[in-house]
C-alpha cells in the first residue's frame, strides 16, 4: 500500500463517520443530498444549476423559489472544488441572495 491510498483509506473513513453523525434539519436538506460519480478528471471544469418553485393553491404558499448555481473545477485527479451561490425568495416576497457554498470532492479509491 502506497501513502497516497492509505491516506484516502483514512480520510474516507473519517468523513464516513462524520456524515453519519451529523443530523438531518428537514425532509428539504435530505432531498438536497446528492450523489457523485466517484470519477475526478484533473482540468475538468463544471457549471451546475439547481432550482424549484412551489405551486400551491394557497397563495401564502405559492411561488416559493430557491436557485442556485455552481462553478467547479478538478484541481487534481483526485481532488475537486465547487463555489455556489443561492437565492431565495419567499412567497409573495423578493428574491434576494441567501448564501455562499464551498464544496471539495475527494477520489479516496481508483
Amino acid at each position: 500500500m502506497n501513502s497516497r491510498s492509505g491516506f484516502r483509506r483514512v480520510a474516507a473513513r473519517a468523513i464516513l463517520a462524520l456524515a453519519g453523525a451529523a443530523p438531518m434539519a428537514s425532509a428539504a436538506e435530505a432531498a438536497a443530498i446528492k450523489i457523485y460519480s466517484p470519477k475526478i478528471e484533473q482540468g475538468e471544469i463544471e457549471v451546475e444549476y439547481q432550482g424549484y418553485r412551489t405551486f400551491d393553491s394557497d397563495s401564502a404558499k405559492d411561488n416559493e423559489q430557491v436557485h442556485k448555481i455552481g462553478l467547479g473545477y478538478s484541481i487534481t485527479d483526485w481532488w475537486a472544488v465547487e463555489v455556489k451561490g443561492s437565492w431565495k425568495r419567499d412567497p409573495g416576497g423578493s428574491t434576494d441572495f441567501d448564501a455562499t457554498e464551498f464544496e471539495t470532492r475527494f477520489e479516496f479509491v481508483e
